[in-house]
């Protein structure tokens, strides 16, 4: 189970990087989903307010 919901975001968030790149047909190591993880980060609208 996870500590708090902080691990279960994360844990959701890095699965949806990993099956991204699986559709691709890509290569799955760290870096390459890192990379992915910042291209996510990039494309999602900043909240205001």
């Amino acid at each position: 189970m996870y500590r708090n919901k902080t691990e279960e975001l994360m844990d959701y968030v890095i699965g949806e990087a990993v099956l991204d790149l699986l559709c691709e047909s890509a290569s799955v190591s760290g870096a390459t989903v890192a990379a992915r993880l910042v291209e996510m980060a990039a494309r999602r609208p900043i909240p205001t307010g």
